[in-house]
């Protein structure tokens, strides 16, 4: 009976994630991942049966770590300009962490498909995380203001050609005028 090994799971998200950070998608090798878990590389593949599956493993659960402390942090903002910040800044740290796998991982056809699925997501959880906030510190606000909003932090995010205090001061100014039309309408 093959022995079981405590946390395996977790031990190697930890290793690829650490490969990931430092030499990148294309460094990352399913042999490298189990000789730093000192498992077989059949063993690995029990858990991840592919390098996509294993990277992708590693970003879901840091970015649904990332996606709980801005909730988190946007539940606790004041102000709308306080939760694009913290949304701004979350999604920067966690784009810079990955921004080298990404690089080195090449989109064919049918990945642009799952790609874009992917993107609506990202953009769908990123407004869910502002909804609160905007309901609670925008009067009047038009449907589809968070994801509008999720979308261009996403976008300034990535090198907009919009740069992020512009973009602030757009929506300062927008949000303004939705809620001066709700006291005078």
């Amino acid at each position: 009976m093959p022995k079981k090994i405590e946390h395996l799971r977790e031990d190697i998200l930890k290793a690829a994630r650490r490969i990931l950070c430092r030499q990148g998608y294309e460094a990352l090798t399913m042999r490298m991942v189990a000789a730093d878990c000192g498992i077989a590389v059949g063993t690995l593949y029990n858990y991840y049966p592919s390098k996509e599956m294993l990277a992708g493993s590693v970003m879901l659960e840091d970015w649904r770590k990332c996606l709980a402390e801005m909730k988190e942090h946007c539940d606790q903002a004041a102000t709308l300009k306080e939760g694009l910040d913290v949304l701004y800044q979350g999604i920067g740290r966690f784009a810079g962490r990955y921004r080298s796998a990404w690089q080195g991982y090449a989109f064919c056809g049918s990945q642009q498909i799952e790609y874009a699925k992917r993107h609506n997501l990202l953009i769908e959880q990123t407004a869910a995380c502002l909804a609160p906030l905007s309901a609670r510190t925008v009067k009047n606000a038009p449907a589809g203001l968070n994801l509008f909003l999720a979308e261009n932090v996403l976008a300034c995010v990535n090198g907009s050609p919009l740069s992020y205090p512009s973009f602030v001061k757009i929506t300062e100014t927008l949000t303004q005028t939705a809620t001066k039309r709700g006291r005078t309408g």
